[in-house]
C-alpha cells in the first residue's frame, strides 16, 4: 500500500497510472474483495481492521479515489433502494454496522468507514455516505426557506446547549453548577470550557480541510416539497438520513448493551460529522429544533433522550450508582475515584453491570462534545 502510495503521490505520469490501475485489479478486486466478503466473521473482521490501517496511511488524492471508489462506489445523486444492488460492497458494510451478535465484524467495519471519512482531499465520501440523502430535503416541511442556514437565536441555542449537558445522569461529587455555563473559552481552560476548546479546535482543523471542496449540496426543484405531499413516504425516502447514518443510529440505540471500545469509536464518527461545515447536516445532527423537520423523522437528539431515560431508571435500582460510575471512569482514565460510596460495593463488576457502567461513562462524555460543539457552531450562527 505504501509503495503505490507514495508513487501515485510523487510521480504523475503514465506508470503511475499503468500502476495505479494494476493495483486496483489485481489488489482490491481480486485480493481484498473477497476477502472483505467472505461469510467467515473472523477472517471478514481481520481483513476490513488491516485495510482501515492501510487506509490509515494513504495521502495520494488519486489513490484515495479508487480506495473510495472500491468501498463504496461513486454514487452522487440522492440514495434510493436500489443502491444496494448497485454497490453490493457498500451495501454489505453497512448491514455489518447494523450486527448486534458480530461484534468483531462490526468493529472492524465502523473502524474501516471511520479511517474512509478521514481522507481529507475526499468530499466525496462524505457525499455518498452522507451528505447526498439531505439534498432532496425530504426529512423537512415544505415551509423552509430558500436560505439552507438554520434558525437560531441566542434563547434557542442556549436551550438546546442546556438539553446536552444535563441529559447524562447527575454523577458527579457535588452537585452541578449550570448557571454560568460558558459559550467560549480561552485555552487551557478547565471543565466544560475545555470541551469548548477542543471542540472549536476540530472545527477549525475540519473546515481548513473542507476549503478546497465544492460540494453543491442546494435542493434540486422537486415536486415531492409540496404541502399536500405523504409524510410517512417522504420520511421512510429519506432513510433515516441515509443507510449509512440509519444504520450509526441503530448503533447508538444499543449503546449501553455494547462494549467501551465500540460505543467511543461510534460517538467519534458522530462527533467528526458534526463537525463539517454544512449547515444541514450539523443541524440535523445537533439543533434538530432549528429544523422544520416532517413528524415521523428519528434525530440524534431524540436518540439520546430515550437512552437518558433508560439510564436513569436502571440506576434507580443500582445501589451506589454514582460512585460506581465514578469508579469506572476511573478506571477507564487512570484516575482515583472522586469520592467513597457509605457501603463499597464489589469491586469487580459481573460483565453486564461493568459493560452498563462504562456505557454512561461515554455517553456523558458524547453529550459534553455536542453541547460543545453547538456552542461554537451557534456562536458563529448568530454571529452572522
Amino acid at each position: 500500500f505504501k509503495f503505490v502510495n507514495d508513487i501515485v503521490r510523487d510521480v504523475d505520469n503514465e506508470l503511475s497510472a499503468s500502476l495505479l490501475a494494476a493495483f486496483e485489479e489485481d489488489v482490491l478486486q481480486s485480493v481484498l474483495a473477497p476477502a472483505l466478503l467472505q461469510p467467515n466473521e473472523l477472517a471478514a473482521s481481520t481483513s476490513s481492521r488491516y485495510l482501515a490501517d492501510c487506509l490509515s496511511i494513504v495521502d495520494a488524492p488519486k489513490m484515495q479515489s479508487t480506495l473510495a471508489s472500491f468501498l463504496i462506489g461513486e454514487f452522487t445523486r440522492p440514495e434510493e433502494e436500489d443502491d444496494e444492488s448497485e454497490h453490493y460492497l457498500r451495501a454489505t458494510l453497512v448491514r455489518r454496522l447494523q450486527s448486534s451478535t458480530q461484534y468483531e465484524l462490526s468493529l472492524g467495519t465502523l473502524k474501516l468507514l471511520e479511517a474512509l471519512l478521514a481522507f481529507d482531499s475526499l468530499p466525496h465520501v462524505l457525499h455518498n455516505l452522507v451528505l447526498r440523502t439531505f439534498v432532496p430535503r425530504f426529512h423537512l416541511q415544505p415551509s423552509l426557506p430558500d436560505s439552507l442556514a438554520p434558525r437560531c437565536d441566542v434563547d434557542s441555542l442556549q436551550a438546546a446547549i442546556m438539553g446536552y449537558v444535563t441529559l447524562p445522569p447527575d454523577t458527579e461529587a457535588e452537585p452541578r453548577d449550570l448557571s454560568q455555563l460558558p459559550l467560549s473559552a480561552p485555552p487551557n481552560s478547565a471543565g466544560f470550557a475545555a470541551y469548548l476548546n477542543d471542540a472549536q479546535l476540530q472545527i477549525a482543523e475540519c473546515a481548513a480541510r473542507c476549503s478546497a471542496w465544492s460540494l453543491d449540496v442546494s435542493p434540486p426543484p422537486t415536486p415531492s416539497l409540496t404541502a399536500s405531499s405523504d409524510n410517512s413516504r417522504l420520511v421512510a425516502k429519506f432513510q433515516g438520513g441515509g443507510y449509512f447514518l440509519s444504520a450509526v443510529f441503530d448503533k447508538l440505540e444499543r449503546l449501553q448493551e455494547q462494549p467501551f471500545e465500540m460505543n467511543l469509536l461510534l460517538t467519534g464518527i458522530l462527533t467528526r460529522l458534526c463537525h463539517f461545515p454544512y449547515p444541514l447536516l450539523f443541524a440535523f445532527l445537533l439543533f434538530p429544533s432549528s429544523l422544520p423537520l416532517r413528524p415521523g423523522i428519528r434525530t440524534l437528539f431524540s436518540i439520546l433522550v430515550k437512552l437518558a431515560n433508560d439510564i436513569q431508571e436502571r440506576a434507580l435500582s443500582m445501589p451506589d450508582f454514582k460512585f460506581r460510575v465514578s469508579r469506572a471512569r476511573a478506571r477507564l482514565s487512570a484516575e482515583p475515584p472522586k469520592f467513597p460510596p457509605k457501603e463499597p460495593p464489589p469491586s469487580d463488576e459481573e460483565p453486564k453491570t461493568k459493560t452498563f457502567l462504562e456505557a454512561v461513562v461515554v455517553f456523558e462524555e458524547f453529550c459534553k462534545e455536542l453541547a460543545a460543539t453547538l456552542a461554537v457552531w451557534g456562536s458563529q450562527l448568530t454571529a452572522a
